[in-house]
């Protein structure tokens, strides 16, 4: 089996490369005339391509198509869930539970949003490296998220438009969830950063550059 990620980036170039595919994915030979260029049917193999968008009519054709529509409040909800992890028992997940359910419903706004305006710019990757982010700050924290914890992990996820008020967004549906204070009494200064992370536009460019080694998940799309 041949995973193509991506596949639809390769529709962008001039030189037509999938068009190479077609004789493969239609009877299995390599493009000839000739009955000997045919491949035998235990030296063929599968193709499975993984787009964002449609190809063009002429692979479409060669294949079966399956698609992903967007997935509702639940659907987030339960991948949240999953994402921090499969175990019954997880003390870090309980701690967190309270939050999936705003959390998913601050991105279905947010995806509303950019449909009005026409521009899709944050995707279900921001969303589920917010999900690990938090995860990994009450891990270490060993306590609920903190109000400037979830400001940092929302801004880091879900920063790079000025015109797009994402934290608000998220704070809306987030209610009193988003205003727990941390505890700083008789903290060490590793603690107090872990609990009350510098959210300014300086504090958030130095800690994405940051190694996971220093600090925590280190995965986000925007400074």
């Amino acid at each position: 089996v041949v995973v193509l990620d991506e596949v639809g980036l390769a529709e962008d170039s001039p030189n037509l490369p999938l068009k190479a595919l077609h004789p493969l994915l239609e009877d299995g030979t390599e493009g000839g005339d000739d009955s000997q260029q045919i491949i035998d049917r235990q030296q063929r193999v599968a193709f499975i391509g993984i787009s964002n968008w449609a190809l063009d009519p002429a692979k479409m054709n060669r294949g079966v198509m399956v698609t992903r529509g967007d997935p509702d409040e639940d659907e987030l909800e339960l991948s949240a869930k999953g994402i921090c992890s499969n175990h019954e028992n997880d003390p870090v997940k309980d701690r967190l539970n309270p939050y999936f359910k705003p959390l998913a419903a601050a991105y279905k706004n947010i995806c509303e949003e950019q449909d009005k305006r026409k521009r899709a710019f944050f995707g279900l990757r921001d969303f589920y490296s917010l999900i690990k982010m938090l995860y990994w700050m009450c891990e270490k924290s060993n306590c609920p998220p903190t109000g400037p914890q979830l400001e940092h992990a929302i801004k880091r996820n879900f920063g790079g438009l000025d015109s797009f008020k994402t934290y608000e967004m998220f704070m809306n549906d987030l209610g009193d969830l988003g205003s727990n204070p941390p505890d700083l009494s008789n903290a060490s200064e590793e603690r107090k950063e872990i609990l009350h992370p510098d959210c300014t536009p300086l504090g958030l460019i130095k800690t994405s550059l940051r190694t996971k080694e220093i600090t925590w998940h280190g995965e986000n799309r925007y400074l």
